[in-house]
C-alpha cells in the first residue's frame, strides 16, 4: 500500500485507556478492513496523548485545558495529518475552538455514529450516556436532526455510569460493572429502543456487547473504520457538521 499516505490524527488521553483502545482498533480493522500485512501497510497514526485537566463541566479550567490542546494540534501540524478524531465523545464540544488552530478537518464521532444509528431503520435508539453527554444533548440533538427519536437513561442511571467510567479510567475494569451496564442497555430495549449507542468511549472497554441480542453501536468502532477509511482513500475527511 506505500507509505506516501499522510497520517491519522488522534487527539487522545480523554481517557487513555479509550484512546489505547481506538488505536488497537485501528490496526485490528486495517488487517480486516484493508488487508494489512506488513509495516508499511498498517495506517500511519499520530497519536497525541495530552493530559488535560477534566473540565468539561467545569469553567474555570476549560480555557487552560483548550488552550493545551490548541497548542498540541499546533505542533503536530508540521506532521500534514489527512484529519483529526478525538477519542471522547464530551470533548468534541471545544472542536470550534480547535479547528481553526489546525488545516486537517475535524472528524465528528458522533456524526459518523448517527449515521451507523439511522442506517438500522430502528423506530427508536438507546442511549447509555454519562451527565455531561446527556447535558449538552450531543446525540439526543444529533438524531433527532437525523429524525431519529432517543431513549436516554434516568439521571440516576447517568450517575452510575458515571462511577463505571471513573472505574475504568483507574484500572478497575470488573464482570460486576459490564452487568451493572448490560442491564441498563436492557432497560433501554425493553422501553422500545431498538438498538443501543454506547455513548462513552470508555463504555467501549467494559459493556458486554457480545452477548446481547439487539445491535450495539461502539462509538469507537465506528470511529476507526471512518479514520481508517479517510486514510486509505476510500472517502474524504468529512467536516463536522
Amino acid at each position: 500500500m506505500g507509505t506516501d499516505r499522510r497520517p491519522i490524527g488522534v487527539l487522545g488521553g480523554m481517557g487513555p485507556q479509550a484512546s489505547c483502545r481506538l488505536y488497537s482498533l485501528l490496526t485490528e480493522l486495517a488487517v480486516a478492513d484493508y488487508g494489512a500485512d506488513s509495516n508499511d501497510s498498517y495506517p500511519e497514526v499520530v497519536l497525541l496523548s495530552v493530559p488535560v485537566p477534566d473540565f468539561i463541566g467545569d469553567d474555570q479550567k476549560r480555557p487552560s485545558a483548550v488552550a493545551m490542546l490548541q497548542d498540541r494540534l499546533r505542533r503536530a501540524e508540521a506532521l500534514e495529518p489527512v484529519c483529526w478524531g478525538i477519542s471522547c465523545n464530551t470533548v468534541h464540544v471545544v472542536i470550534p475552538e480547535l479547528q481553526p488552530v489546525t488545516r486537517a478537518p475535524f472528524v465528528s464521532m458522533i456524526e459518523e455514529v448517527v449515521d451507523v444509528a439511522v442506517g438500522l431503520g430502528v423506530e427508536a435508539i438507546g442511549l447509555l450516556s454519562t451527565p455531561m453527554t446527556r447535558k449538552y444533548g450531543l446525540y439526543r440533538e444529533a438524531l433527532a436532526a437525523r429524525g431519529l427519536p432517543s431513549l436516554d437513561v434516568t439521571d440516576e442511571q447517568a450517575e452510575t455510569i458515571e462511577g463505571v467510567i471513573r472505574d475504568v479510567l483507574s484500572g478497575q475494569n470488573s464482570p460486576a460493572q459490564a452487568a451493572v451496564l448490560g442491564a441498563l442497555g436492557d432497560e433501554l430495549v425493553r422501553r422500545g429502543a431498538g438498538g443501543l449507542i454506547l455513548g462513552c468511549t470508555e463504555l467501549s472497554l467494559a459493556f458486554p456487547q457480545a452477548a446481547k441480542p439487539y445491535p450495539v453501536i461502539d462509538c469507537l468502532q465506528v470511529f476507526a473504520r471512518t479514520l481508517l477509511d479517510v486514510y486509505y482513500g476510500r472517502r474524504e475527511a468529512p467536516a463536522c457538521r
